[in-house]
């Protein structure tokens, strides 16, 4: 009897060749996923024309429910992902006041925007 002269191939799977074999898209499945990690990514710096865009994510989030500085709002940018200038920030922002797509307000030498009526305290 002739013996087998081949041998066996022994191939431990990527991950790449797992996932394109699973062709199985998981961050689609889940409805809440983080898709950015300011832990462990570096965030993407946005050009001032793209502000505004980022800003209305921000509102349709309801971040703007309560009164919110430029400073706050560049750090909430910086959490999604986005790197701003503040100067940047602040002139979107006053632009956007300006055309009433938001509500301004200034106390104590800090000016503080919002997307509703504040609530007036006694």
């Amino acid at each position: 009897m002739e013996e087998n002269q081949t041998k066996p191939v022994y191939q431990t799977p990527t991950v790449e060749s797992v996932i394109k074999e699973s062709n199985f898209d998981s961050l689609n499945a889940l409805e809440d996923v983080e898709l950015f990690e300011p832990e462990f990514n570096e965030p993407k710096p946005i050009a001032a024309n793209e502000i505004k865009d980022k800003l209305k994510i921000l509102e349709k989030n309801t971040f703007f429910n309560v009164p919110r500085t430029v400073t706050e709002t560049v750090q909430q940018l910086r959490e999604y992902g986005w790197v701003a200038s503040p100067l940047d920030v602040s002139k979107t922002l006053v632009n956007m006041a300006s055309a009433k797509e938001i509500s301004k307000n200034s106390t104590e030498n800090r000016t503080h925007y919002f997307a509703e009526e504040p609530i007036l305290a006694n």
